[in-house]
C-alpha cells in the first residue's frame, strides 16, 4: 500500500493522458492537464471538447500511470500516452490522428502537441 504522500505523486503535468479504463468503456479518450492535487478528493481534466470534474479517491499511482475510484465506487485508470501507443492505435480515434502521428517523432513532440493545441 502506498503513503498518502506517495498517492500524489501523479499526474505529470506535462504527459498526455489515455483513459485505460472507466465507468464507461472508453479506453482510448485522451485526458490532458490532468489536476496535480488529489488532496481536494477530486480530480480535474480536460479531453479535447471540454472539462471533467470527478470526485474520486486514489487507489494507487505507479510511475507512468494512476487509478482512483469515483464517489460510486466505480474504477478509472489513465496511463501516460507513448509516441509508439499513439501511432499503433490511438491515432485512430482521433480528429486528425494520421497528421499528428506523422509530424510528432518522440512521445515528449506529441505531449507538446496536445498542450499547445488544447491549452487552457
Amino acid at each position: 500500500m502506498y503513503s498518502r504522500d506517495e498517492l500524489y505523486k501523479q499526474p505529470n503535468k506535462r504527459a498526455l493522458y489515455v483513459m485505460k479504463e472507466s465507468p464507461y468503456g472508453n479506453d482510448k479518450q485522451l485526458a490532458l492537464h490532468v489536476t496535480d492535487d488529489f488532496r481536494e478528493g477530486y480530480i480535474c481534466f480536460d479531453d479535447t471538447n471540454r472539462g471533467h470534474m470527478i470526485e474520486v479517491e486514489i487507489i494507487e499511482t505507479r510511475e507512468h500511470s494512476f487509478s482512483f475510484a469515483d464517489k460510486q465506487g466505480r474504477l478509472w485508470k489513465f496511463e501516460e500516452v507513448t509516441i509508439e501507443e499513439f501511432k499503433s492505435n490511438l491515432y485512430k480515434y482521433v480528429e486528425n490522428g494520421q497528421m499528428i502521428a506523422n509530424i510528432c517523432g518522440t512521445t515528449e513532440e506529441l505531449w507538446e502537441y496536445y498542450r499547445d493545441t488544447f491549452s487552457v
